[in-house]
C-alpha cells in the first residue's frame, strides 16, 4: 500500500509540477542589443546569454565574457566613428555581432558567436562551442579522439585530400600548392569545429584562412571511420 501511495504521489507531482522535474538543456539566446545606423555608419551588436548548464562557475564565466565582448565591440564602433567624423565628415563603418545555433538535438548543443567587420572590406571571426546534453560538458577535439591520440595530424591529412579533391573536381582554390604563400600545413591544436545535427563533426576554417574569399568560410565533414581509427 505504501509503495502503491508512493507511486501516486509521483504521478501527481509529474504532472502538477513540470519544472521540478525538467531535465535541464543548455540553451542561448538574446540578453542584450545595440544598433546604430546613420550616415554610412552601422552596428547590430547581440549579446548572447547561455543558460541550462550544470556547471554554473563556467555558465557565469561564459556570460561575462560575452558581455566584454560586446561592450569592446561598442566602445570602439563608438571611438572608431568619432576618429572618422574628425578626418572627413562621412565614411562608411559596420559592426554586426550575433550568435547562431548550429545544432540542437537529443545528444549535443552547437553554436557560434561572430563579428564582422566592414570598413571597405568586410572580417568575421567566429567562436564555437559544443555542448554534451547527457554530461553537460564543453566538447573538445581532444575529448573527440581521446587522450594521446595526434588528432592534429590525423584530421589535415583527410582535409588535405578533400581540398586536392575539391580543387581538381569542384573548382577550389585551396592553398595547398608548394608555391603558395599560404600554404596549408595542418590544423591547429585548437581548430574550430562543430558537431552537426547527424553527429559528425566538422572542421571549420574562416574566410582568407586556406582559399580565397570566394571559397567563402570552408568547412569538412569527417567521415565517421576517421575518429574510429583512434578507438573512441
Amino acid at each position: 500500500m505504501k509503495n502503491k501511495i508512493a507511486v501516486l504521489a509521483l504521478i501527481f507531482m509529474a504532472l502538477f509540477a513540470p519544472a521540478a522535474f525538467a531535465v535541464q538543456s543548455p540553451c542561448v539566446a538574446t540578453a542584450g542589443k545595440y544598433e546604430y545606423d546613420a550616415n554610412g555608419f552601422y552596428a547590430k551588436i547581440i549579446t548572447p546569454r547561455i543558460t541550462g548548464l550544470y556547471d554554473k562557475k563556467a555558465e557565469q564565466k561564459l556570460n561575462a565574457k560575452f558581455e566584454k565582448d560586446s561592450s569592446v565591440l561598442k566602445t570602439q564602433f563608438k571611438q572608431e566613428i568619432t576618429a572618422m567624423k574628425k578626418e572627413r565628415q562621412s565614411g562608411h563603418l559596420g559592426y554586426d555581432s550575433g550568435y547562431t545555433v548550429l545544432t540542437n538535438n537529443k545528444n549535443n548543443y552547437s553554436f557560434y558567436v561572430y563579428v564582422v567587420n566592414t570598413a571597405g572590406s568586410s572580417s568575421t571571426q567566429r567562436d564555437f562551442y559544443n555542448i554534451d546534453k547527457h554530461s553537460h560538458k564543453f566538447i573538445t577535439l581532444g575529448s573527440i579522439f581521446g587522450k594521446g591520440t595526434n588528432y592534429v595530424d590525423l584530421l589535415s591529412k583527410y582535409i588535405k585530400s578533400e581540398m586536392k579533391r575539391r580543387n581538381e573536381k569542384e573548382n577550389g582554390m585551396f592553398w595547398i600548392k608548394s608555391n603558395d604563400t599560404n600554404k596549408f600545413e595542418k590544423i591547429s591544436k585548437n581548430q574550430d569545429f562543430y558537431i552537426n545535427k547527424n553527429g559528425k563533426l566538422v572542421i571549420c576554417f574562416e574566410k582568407y584562412e586556406v582559399a580565397p574569399g570566394a571559397d567563402g568560410a570552408p568547412e569538412f565533414i569527417i567521415p565517421n571511420k576517421i575518429i574510429k581509427r583512434t578507438g573512441k
